[in-house]
């Protein structure tokens, strides 16, 4: 998932240098990283971390929550990406 944040910083990074800006794939470019980000560095790790403990461990409340986050954070990822990704298809060829 560092891999999308970073093929999309750099799409769009250079799509910001060119003048081809647009807000909504800004704000949704911007999403994308945040919780691509969030979502490898914060809440994968935690939860590997809480599996290596045992079924003690993912049995309890403190995991759910985590695990309900990063569900709720991936959600926001692929409907962030949804949007990102039809935009740029719309300025790509229903502008022209």
């Amino acid at each position: 998932i560092y891999f999308i944040a970073a093929v999309v910083f750099a799409f769009e990074g250079n799509e910001y240098k060119h003048g081809r800006r647009d807000n909504y794939a800004i704000a949704s470019g911007f999403v994308v990283i945040v919780t691509s980000l969030l979502f490898s560095g914060v809440y994968t790790p935690k939860i590997l971390e809480m599996q290596a403990l045992g079924a003690e461990a993912t049995q309890s409340e403190a995991f759910d929550a985590l695990h309900m986050g990063s569900e709720i954070d991936f959600k926001f990822l692929a409907v962030a990406l949804g949007v990102l990704f039809i935009r740029r298809m719309q300025l790509m060829f229903v502008q022209k």
